[in-house]
């Protein structure tokens, strides 16, 4: 489930105040409220293995150009952490036998 948060980047005093006073505060001065959408799960995941670009061309047996391309083409799921590019494993492993070709006899 995904849970909203409202947030106004002009406002800098954020302790003890909720989203939906930022959002009416921000709409008092004329400025619209940055809405965020909360995409975590409700437990955290212990197991997520992050991969960096040349260890998924290792496990996948390509090129980094290739991992690249894959990445950019949204063929594979990716993370972005600052300016840094990671992959899940378990992504990894689902893309995988989304790419399997099965045999015809």
């Amino acid at each position: 489930m995904l849970g909203r948060k409202n947030v106004d980047f002009h406002d800098t005093h954020f302790s003890g105040t909720t989203g939906l006073h930022n959002s009416l505060k921000a709409r008092q001065h004329g400025r619209s409220p940055a809405l965020f959408i909360d995409n975590s799960p409700n437990e955290p995941d212990s197991n997520l293995q992050l991969l960096t670009v040349s260890e998924v061309a290792r496990f996948l047996k390509i090129s980094k150009t290739g991992v690249r391309r894959l990445q950019q083409q949204r063929r594979i799921p990716f993370l972005k952490i600052g300016g840094s590019i990671r992959f899940a494993k378990s992504d990894i492993a689902e893309y995988l036998a989304r790419s399997r070709v099965e045999s015809v006899g």
